[in-house]
């Protein structure tokens, strides 16, 4: 309780209802204003102080705490009469004391500082306490104000005591000098000769949004400076709440850090750790479908071949190729070529010896038929002076480079480098490609290009390596699949190289490298010259200064590879290029007639890589059974021979009728579940006629199975996630760029004189497949139930195709003509 003295009369306060706070020197003092009745006027700012107490110096005044709710009066007090005009009342919260003061005791440690609030933002939320006290603010404030009001018109309050009306007069010019300048300036105002800026404003917006800071000043500048930069996100199209949570995202996440997703396991995919998982899992899986092949040479080791024999210093092979551990000879896809010297052709003499490179086609006694790709040309026996049959490697040579390392290696240490295991050397780069794949995602993610978290980078790289043709093409080792996976590892390197296309010497290497394993892969040069000229979604020209030195850097790599390729093919073959694949025996008459790219092979290409589907075929269908009469003897006893026609024709149809049956049956039993309690007729009998169908088919031998083509499924069938590109409504800046370089690759492949055969998807879609998964990352494609069901059928049907390809040969139509039909169409 403390006594001050105001006009002779002796006031109390009470700290049950307070209007201000201070400090007390140990422990926070209640200073109170209670609200009187009207008969009490208010008090002038000099007198709301003792004269005989000091304020402490060594404390800096606090800001007052929101009033607490006034306590309920037991009976309300008559309506007041009129009263004298005072001074108005102005609420202040002294800074320092007078000079004359006497040093003050010691301060005690600083209570804890307040939580730190917006000035800028009134409708933020306040402490619990002042929530609270928050309503009875407002309540004592509009109290407070009124009385004010009420009180405008009266009179000054005399003083009794001449000492104190004095000072009362001295103060109460003090306040009305205090008062004029509080009106000029505001809430600022000068108090015994010390100017205090901090003071409660007199709205009710102003009260609740007052400051619990101490540095109220460096606040205000920082919510100045925030609201300036959400106003100009607000003016660019940007949502003020969007623009706020990403600056909390970019604030709170450190640089390059990727959400991991709803599972917990996920986190054990981070950092470094992450990779080597992905490696490791990748290497398990296919080396567990290569089985006991791993560490052995494949039947096409072709490229071991060619190693080998420029380790030797040569361009082509010793004689004819056999196999190394099994001895037989090896005539799929080795390019051979005749080099003869002759004096006459077509039975007209030369003028000197002339050199002809090509192949012996045919014979008649002492004429021959020598055909090169200019020509045929009919050759006497009298009329050749040497003969010379050279075997070569069709295919580009960079995997031969890898393996000369290691097969150099083995040669130093006593063993036969050419037994080298071109399936052990697949199934690594098959892993690295895998591993190379995440790690583009992952960078894609964290410089923001992308918007995946680590789960949904794990979902497309576990998808790509065993829910694509990537999976079968992996587990192989042959020479053709040999090349699709290392020209597949190189393009993922040269996607994170280029990317950004800030690396354009690094880039350029690895397209050229690329070159050198598939010869189309220098398309994605295209892919580069996109990302140079297409920044951040404006086009430049290429002839701009930065842009030109980055393509020229990028161009020196791919021509030094280009022009290290034409000079290889000058030395085997005689032009720069031709590759050899003109000089295939099997490949040789379709080239000579068509050429290895003509629109006549456009119709069967386009139907193998988009539209087919496996072939329903049976025994009846697959076999003549009038040239296999033991086959009818055993299969079919009881059935005469003229029911065969008809039975084949019926196996026909067997497939389609079995299939509808089976769709309806599953179609209505998802349409029960809804409602299980009803019965349906089409369900029941739809089932009894599926499994009457099924058993009548298996019991006379006419159930069809599956089998197919060995020039390849549809390219939507063995990856189906690819359909979800068309249905994507997201165009990211580097859609058409990485599309049109897709594309590009995709449609000179429509024009090439081979589909793949064999093969069990369509193994050439490779060459382009990385930079279609790149577009599903990029792309808006939500990875709900429909996409879930997309991958499970995905690694379903591919993990059928790595487990049954060239190992359960009865499963596949082999036969290179079974498409012809397809030209008679279009002839």
């Amino acid at each position: 309780m403390t006594e001050r003295k105001a006009g002779g009369a002796s006031t109390s306060h009470s700290s049950s209802t307070s209007s201000s706070e201070f400090w007390d020197g140990d422990e926070w003092g209640h200073t109170t204003q209670a609200v009187e009745d009207s008969q009490d006027a208010p008090k002038s700012a000099a007198d709301q102080w003792d004269d005989g107490e000091e304020w402490p110096k060594t404390r800096r005044p606090m800001v007052p705490p929101p009033l607490p709710r006034p306590r309920p009066r037991a009976a309300a007090a008559p309506p007041p009469p009129p009263a004298p005009k005072p001074v108005k009342a102005v609420v202040v919260a002294p800074e320092a004391p007078k000079p004359a003061a006497p040093p003050a005791p010691p301060a005690p440690p600083a209570p804890p500082a307040p939580p730190v609030q917006k000035v800028a933002n009134v409708e933020e939320a306040p402490p619990a306490e002042a929530e609270e006290k928050a309503p009875a603010t407002e309540e004592v404030v509009e109290t407070v104000e009124a009385s004010a009001a009420e009180t405008q018109d009266s009179a000054t309050p005399k003083h009794d005591d001449a000492d104190s009306q004095s000072d009362s007069t001295e103060d109460s010019s003090t306040d009305e000098a205090e008062a004029k300048s509080e009106e000029e300036e505001g809430d600022s105002f000068v108090l015994d000769g010390v100017r205090n800026d901090n003071v409660w404003g007199k709205s009710d917006q102003a009260w609740e949004a007052a400051d619990w800071s101490e540095d109220k000043v460096e606040d205000a500048e920082d919510d100045a400076a925030d609201e300036a930069e959400e106003s100009s996100q607000s003016d660019n199209g940007t949502q003020p709440e969007e623009a706020k949570a990403k600056e909390e995202e970019a604030v709170v996440l450190p640089r390059g850090y990727i959400p991991s997703g709803q599972p917990a396991w996920v986190d054990a995919f981070r950092g470094n750790q992450g990779y080597l998982l992905v490696f490791v899992f990748a290497l398990l899986v296919y080396g567990s479908l290569f089985g006991k092949r791993v560490g052995q040479m494949s039947p096409e080791p072709h490229f071991a071949f060619l190693a080998d024999s420029l380790l030797d210093g040569r361009w082509y092979l010793k004689g004819e190729p056999r196999h190394p551990i099994h001895k037989y000879r090896m005539r799929n896809d080795w390019a051979f070529m005749d080099e003869i010297l002759v004096t006459r052709v077509n039975g007209k003499p030369l003028a000197k010896l002339t050199k002809l490179k090509g192949q012996w086609r045919g014979r008649r006694g002492y004429r021959r038929t020598f055909s090169t790709l200019k020509g045929n040309y009919i050759i006497y026996s009298k009329d050749v002076r040497s003969s010379k049959r050279y075997h070569f490697v069709s295919f580009p040579p960079f995997p031969s480079f890898l393996m000369m390392g290691p097969m150099w290696l083995l040669g130093k240490m006593g063993y036969d480098r050419t037994r080298f295991s071109d399936i052990s050397f697949t199934l690594f780069f098959a892993a690295l490609s895998v591993l190379l794949l995440f790690v583009l995602l992952q960078r894609l993610s964290s410089s923001g290009v992308s918007h995946r978290n680590l789960f949904e980078n794990l979902q497309l790289t576990l998808l790509f390596a065993f829910g694509s043709v990537f999976f079968f093409v992996a587990t192989q080792g042959t020479v053709w699949f040999t090349a699709l996976v290392i020209g597949t590892c190189l393009s993922f390197a040269f996607l994170i190289a280029g990317h950004d296309a800030k690396h354009p010497i690094l880039a350029g290497i690895f397209v050229g490298f690329a070159f050198l394993t598939r010869p189309l892969l220098i398309l994605l040069s295209l892919v580069f010259l996109f990302l140079v000229i297409h920044k951040d979604g404006k086009w430049t020209s290429p002839f701009e200064k930065d842009n030109l030195q980055t393509l020229t850097l990028f161009a020196l790599p791919v021509a030094v590879c280009l022009f290290g390729m034409m000079m290889f093919n000058h030395y085997r073959f005689g032009a720069p290029m031709e590759f050899g694949h003109g000089y295939l025996p099997v490949v040789f008459g379709r080239v000579k007639q068509y050429g290895l790219f003509h629109a006549h092979w456009l119709p069967r290409n386009f139907y193998s890589f988009f539209l087919a589907v496996p072939e329903f075929n049976n025994t009846l269908g697959a076999f003549d059974y009038s040239k296999y009469p033991h086959i009818v003897a055993k299969y079919l006893p009881l059935i005469p021979k003229g029911m065969i026609p008809v039975l084949a024709m019926v196996q026909k149809v067997a497939a389609p009728i079995l299939a509808g049956l089976a769709g309806v049956v599953v179609w209505r039993s998802f349409e029960l579940r809804k409602e299980p309690h009803k019965s349906d007729p089409l369900f029941w009998g739809c089932a009894v006629a599926f499994v009457g169908l099924l058993a009548l088919f298996w019991a006379i031998r006419l159930l069809p199975f599956p089998r197919i083509n060995a020039h390849g499924l549809s390219l939507f069938l063995t990856m189906p996630f690819l359909l979800f590109l068309f249905f994507d409504r997201h165009r990211h800046r580097l859609f058409w760029g990485l599309l049109g370089g897709a594309l590009i690759v995709m449609m000179v492949q429509l024009f090439y004189q081979n589909t793949g055969w064999l093969t069990f998807g369509n193994r050439f879609s490779l060459d382009y497949l990385p930079l279609l998964m790149v577009l599903v990352a990029l792309s808006g494609i939500t990875f709900g139930r429909l996409w879930k069901f997309a991958l499970i059928c995905a690694v379903a049907i591919n993990l059928f195709g790595a487990a049954t390809f060239n190992r359960v040969n009865y499963l596949y139509n082999t036969k290179f003509d079974s498409l012809n039909w397809i030209f008679k169409l279009f002839s």
